[in-house]
This record gives structure tokens, C-alpha cells and sequence, in this order.
């Protein structure tokens, strides 16, 4: 299935609800998604950058451990990453 493409209203939903079923999802981190409204929730994860609080989301890590104790996917081609890449610093904190 092509990204953003929609499935259709019966396919995975619970009752009427219009929630996938958890068996459908792809994202791991996804803690629900309502297929009525087309809409995703996902934890935010508080941050800092330059001093400041920051909120972010995670999918998808390249380290194995990480992926499953973050409960977010396992992508271990993120590793190969240019090193040229711009990155932003920041810091991760627990809450």
C-alpha cells in the first residue's frame, strides 16, 4: 500500500468505533488511530534545545535495544546516515 493511501473504513476497524485494530498498525509508537476522524496519537517525549523545552515524537530507531525498550520501530538502515547530514543538538529528558 503507498504512503497515504487510505484503507478502506472496514479494513482493521473495531466495531464501529472507527479505531484500527492494534494487529494493523506499522508505527509501534502509535497508541491510537482513528480511522473517522484521520487521526494518529502518539507520545511526545520532552526535550531541550538551546536552553528551552522541547516536544518530539520517535518512530523509528536504528538500534535494536533502543527500538524495543522506546517501543518504536526497528530501522537499522537509519545507521547509514551520512555523516554530512545537518543535525540539530539537543537533549532527551524523561519528563
Amino acid at each position: 500500500m503507498q504512503a497515504g493511501a487510505a484503507l478502506p473504513r472496514s479494513a482493521g476497524t473495531t466495531s464501529s468505533s472507527g479505531l484500527l485494530a492494534a494487529d494493523h498498525l506499522f508505527v509501534r509508537s502509535a497508541l491510537q488511530v482513528d480511522m473517522s476522524n484521520h487521526t494518529v496519537r502518539l507520545p511526545l517525549h520532552k526535550g531541550a534545545f538551546k536552553g528551552k523545552t522541547v516536544w518530539y515524537i520517535m518512530t523509528e530507531a536504528s538500534d535494536s535495544g533502543i527500538a524495543h525498550d522506546l517501543n518504536i520501530n526497528f530501522s537499522p538502515k537509519l545507521a547509514n546516515m551520512g555523516i554530512a547530514c545537518k543535525v540539530r543538538a539537543g537533549r532527551h529528558s524523561d519528563r
